[in-house]
């Protein structure tokens, strides 16, 4: 008879994961934009018990303040912002059981707001349009 195959543990790990939660603007920038409900898409790679973990997240959160650059005649097109913030981090796995690892990380995370700009002028009591800016 043939060996029974033996399954052992290599001390490489890897992984892709998706998620999805809120972001949720803190201080000044409140004035601007509010939170908005995100996607993120990372990679995450080990050996033994260091990991490194690197995503990406987009949102749209809606504009709070459409003169938001404080420039006047000058105001945002549409309602919604796009929100992009990219993440890497590296972790030591300082508990690892059958059930649940522990991992601590560290890490910096880059992240902006975009959003369409016009430059508008008063005409017969309406505001026009004067050129457009993306």
């Amino acid at each position: 008879m043939p060996p029974i195959p033996e399954i052992v543990p290599n001390l490489f790990s890897y992984g892709f994961y998706l998620g999805t939660g809120a972001t949720i603007p803190s201080g000044n920038i409140v004035d601007a934009f509010s939170g908005s409900w995100t996607f993120t898409a990372g990679l995450g790679l080990g050996y033994g018990n260091f990991k490194l973990k690197s995503d990406i997240t987009y949102g749209q959160p809606k504009i709070n303040n459409i003169n938001i650059l404080g420039i006047k005649d000058q105001k945002a097109i549409g309602a919604y912002s796009t929100y992009l913030a990219i993440s890497v981090s590296v972790g030591f796995t300082v508990l690892d059981t059958k059930r649940f690892s522990i991992t601590p990380h560290v890490g910096g995370l880059w992240s902006s707001y975009g959003w369409n700009v016009g430059n508008f002028e008063e005409v017969e009591g309406e505001l026009k349009i004067k050129n457009y800016e993306s």
